[in-house]
């Protein structure tokens, strides 16, 4: 329950007593406004006003010539139901009390006379984020004896006010040395860029901002990363002293077609801001600070895909579905119709190496029977490729157990010569060793000794341990 403190208070000539008047019991419908005028009406006053002392936002007036009091009934308090504002007098005082009830009604009781009438107004100030703050300056209304709030300074955030210092003011840019656009990237390599997170907050205070990428500017499905995790459109957040700069480092890799990308944006903002300013990503914003980023990837003479194994492929003994040690590789969407296309090659390696590839051992290429110098190879011609697939085979005999990567690369020619393509990385692994004990089982002389305590005494067990074959 909300307790509203209400006083009564009217000034009169000192010639003649002042009278109230008796206010009659009124009934009000829920969500309406009702007037209660008292009988005889109010005399020998020369003015009246109306004020709460809490957070009390109805409307309760007195009208100084037949001094009704208006009584209303909405969510006064913000507790999400309707409130009933009452004013009653003491009868045969001077004051009197207003209360807001937190269910609704609809009935007022109200009466008694005085010599004088008023209602007081309270108002209370706050601010639900640390480190905000507001000087107000505070007059009456002349009209509606009401309060009345002028905004002269302070320092706001989430959301800011128009008339004070915004505490977050974030500014993203590039790093020394850094270009809005990347070009020539080789079509199985990432584009670097370079940037700062950088903090203009007009308080000069350290605040957190969030990082994302826009996902709407990026509609043919650019692969962008933030320090080597993958940004898809979360927010990532970073503490951004004042006046100091944060290094990122952003890749973009290449999508599932396209290879031209333009107007990728990405973007420093203010967390409880950013909601509202998705939409403004093309214009300045103090909430939202964007790069727009572009790469060009070098389109190959062919492009090249590795269909058969899928990642996190497993070579083990025993396998029901390719038994033996020879891996079966089908490789397919290549160019046959380009001239420059001359070959594929199929390589693999081990992850945790040297880096360095190397070509399967027997058949590793196959050649394109459409390349512009295949006639010009001696008889008998090489191995070529299918007309939609082709199939290599890998013989793992010999390898090591660990983590494998292979890849397919489509070797090109003439004014190509510096465009290959290459397949996506499909890594897995060669497990073939069975797991295995370590060391000496114990106890070394295979007598498990056990002392039990029994209420007789100490109880010594010895038990023999047979070692399976």
């Amino acid at each position: 329950m909300l307790a509203i403190a209400l006083q009564l208070r009217a000034t009169g000539l000192l010639a003649q007593a002042p009278t109230l008047g008796t206010y009659p019991n009124t009934s009000i419908i829920s969500g309406k406004n009702a007037t209660i005028t008292p009988s005889p009406a109010r005399a020998n006053t020369t003015s009246a006003v109306a004020y709460t002392n809490t957070n009390f936002t109805g409307l309760l007036s007195v009208n100084p010539g037949t001094a009704p009091v208006s009584v209303a009934i909405g969510d006064f308090n913000g507790d999400g139901n309707q409130n009933l504002a009452t004013a009653k007098t003491n009868f045969g005082g001077f004051e009197g009390k207003v209360r807001a009830i937190e269910n609704s009604s609809n009935t007022v009781d109200a009466g008694g006379d005085g010599h004088k009438m008023g209602i007081t107004t309270g108002y209370a100030l706050a601010d639900d984020d640390t480190g905000d703050a507001f000087t107000v300056d505070v007059a009456m209304d002349s009209v509606y004896i009401t309060p009345v709030f002028r905004l002269k300074a302070g320092q706001s955030s989430c959301p800011w006010e128009e008339g004070t210092a915004n505490r977050d003011a974030p500014n993203l840019g590039l790093a020394g040395g850094a270009t809005y656009t990347s070009v020539n990237i080789p079509a199985h390599e990432p584009a670097v860029f370079k940037l700062n997170l950088g903090n203009l907050s007009a308080t000069n205070e350290d605040r957190v901002y969030g990082f994302t990428a826009i996902a709407g500017s990026n509609p043919d499905g650019a692969i962008i990363k933030l320090n080597g995790h993958p940004l898809n459109s979360q927010l990532i957040q970073y503490l951004v002293p004042f006046g100091e700069a944060v290094p990122l480092t952003l890749t973009v890799e290449r999508g599932p077609v396209e290879y031209d990308y333009e107007d990728l944006v990405v973007a420093e903002v203010s967390e409880c801001e950013f909601s509202p300013d998705v939409e403004l990503a093309d214009n300045s914003s103090m909430f939202f600070s964007a790069l727009k980023l572009g790469v060009h990837f070098i389109r190959p003479c062919s492009e090249v895909a590795i269909y058969v194994p899928e990642q996190n492929w497993v070579v083990q003994n025993d396998d029901p579905i390719q038994p033996g040690t020879t891996r079966r590789i089908t490789v397919s969407g290549y160019d046959l119709n380009s001239t420059d296309f001359q070959l594929v090659r199929v390589q693999y390696r081990r992850s945790d190496g040297d880096g360095a590839w190397i070509n399967l051992p027997g058949t590793f290429k196959r050649h394109n029977p459409n390349w512009s110098g295949f006639v010009a190879l001696p008889d008998p011609k090489p191995p070529v490729l299918g007309p939609s697939f082709t199939q290599f085979f890998w013989e793992t005999a010999g390898l090591g157990d660990g983590p494998y990567e292979i890849h397919a690369w489509a070797v090109c020619t003439g004014d190509a010569s510096d465009k290959p393509g290459f397949s996506q990385i499909i890594k897995g692994r060669i497990d073939r060793e069975p797991p295995s004990l370590i060391g000496l089982p114990q106890p070394s002389d295979a007598v498990y000794t056990v002392r039990l305590q029994t209420a007789e005494g100490s109880v010594v067990r010895k038990v023999v341990l047979q070692r399976l074959p």
